[in-house]
């Protein structure tokens, strides 16, 4: 994504059925997201070579049958 959290379509995308989403936003460059039907925990932004960027967001999935497994977008 190349926004701000603040101008991600948060709202249209739940409107959508995604309404987990974990995002590490950063303007006019690096920035990723995870929409999920599923909710999502654990939560986490890595920066990569101390460069002070939006490369990565994880995130655990916890499955309707009860197991999980997590979700790294980069």
């Amino acid at each position: 994504i190349k926004c701000r959290e603040a101008e991600f379509p948060s709202s249209a995308l739940k409107k959508l059925g995604y309404r987990h989403i974990a995002i590490n936003a950063q303007k006019g460059y690096h920035g990723v997201a995870i929409l999920s039907r599923l909710p999502l925990e654990a939560i986490e932004r890595r920066e990569f070579c101390n460069k002070g960027d939006a490369r990565h967001v994880g995130a655990r999935v916890n499955a309707s049958d009860g197991s999980s497994f997590i979700v790294h977008n980069l």
